[in-house]
């Protein structure tokens, strides 16, 4: 079960007016099949939530949804992402394709590779460009792959922390020592991003009397679609870029190791 069909369970027992531990011991045998880590983040923000004393059906019911979108727009990242990752791979394999339906079709380029040394030394140099294109595609692809974080965890969480009633301040240093975060160094640029603008924040609720709450959840969920929207088009553009080494580097190589050995092989009859 995911994690956040999970949430809305714990959401709609307690909402059902069921004691949290009811709820924990009724789950538990569900709660067991999460991951290491999905069980630590359930049992953080379960404690996050009583320690400020926050109605936990509200956050649960909260946290279930930001997690589902979240599961949503992961979901359609790993579908574009995986056309690009699917050429790399192919196109890198053709030349050690092309030798083995050479072989088959009696063209006989292992031969060639064995006694010729023009497709030895062919092959040689278009292994080389074969893997340096490679290692620049993996490169590429990494670059590109999403992470899967949420880009705006901190500002929804403090949010969520309002509901609490304790003052504002408060709310925000407990967010932030939930979520790790300490000092004038968050060694993070997206969550000292998030810092400085939930700061800018309370400063503009404080000035106008406008809801910070609200000005929090509206943040977040744009902070969270300009994420969505960066990744995705990051990897548009990634189909793009990898033309660049699949022309230069690994075309090349499907010559040296796919081509030039079979004409040598061709010639030798």
């Amino acid at each position: 079960m995911a994690l956040f069909e999970l949430c809305h369970r714990y959401a709609a027992l307690l909402e059902a007016g069921l004691p949290l531990r009811e709820v924990e011991g009724q789950l538990g045998a569900v709660r067991d099949q999460l991951s290491d880590g999905e069980e630590q983040r359930l049992s953080r923000m379960v404690s996050f939530g009583r320690d400020l004393g926050i109605p936990l059906a509200d956050l649960m019911r909260s946290w279930a949804a930001q997690l589902e979108q979240q599961a949503e727009q992961g979901r359609q990242l790993e579908s574009a992402f995986a056309a690009p990752r699917a050429t790399a791979f192919l196109v890198t394999g053709l030349p050690v394709l092309s030798i083995a339906m050479a072989q088959l079709a009696g063209l006989n380029p292992l031969a060639a590779l064995a006694g010729s040394r023009l497709a030895q030394l062919s092959a040689i140099v278009g292994t080389f460009f074969l893997v340096l294109g490679w290692l620049v595609m993996r490169r590429m692809m990494t670059r590109a792959k999403p992470d899967g974080r949420d880009a705006g965890e901190l500002l929804g969480l403090f949010a969520q922390s309002l509901l609490s009633g304790l003052p504002t301040k408060n709310c925000f240093e407990l967010t932030c020592l939930h979520l790790g975060l300490g000092g004038n160094s968050l060694g993070d640029r997206e969550l000292e991003w998030q810092f400085a603008e939930s700061r800018r924040l309370m400063d503009y609720s404080l000035t106008t009397g406008s809801s910070l709450r609200e000005l929090l959840i509206a943040q977040a969920s744009v902070r969270r679609s300009q994420g969505f929207a960066a990744q995705r088009s990051t990897i548009e553009r990634l189909g793009v870029r990898l033309m660049i080494p699949l022309g230069l580097v690994v075309l090349p190589a499907f010559v040296l190791i796919g081509v030039v050995p079979v004409t040598v092989g061709m010639f030798a009859k």
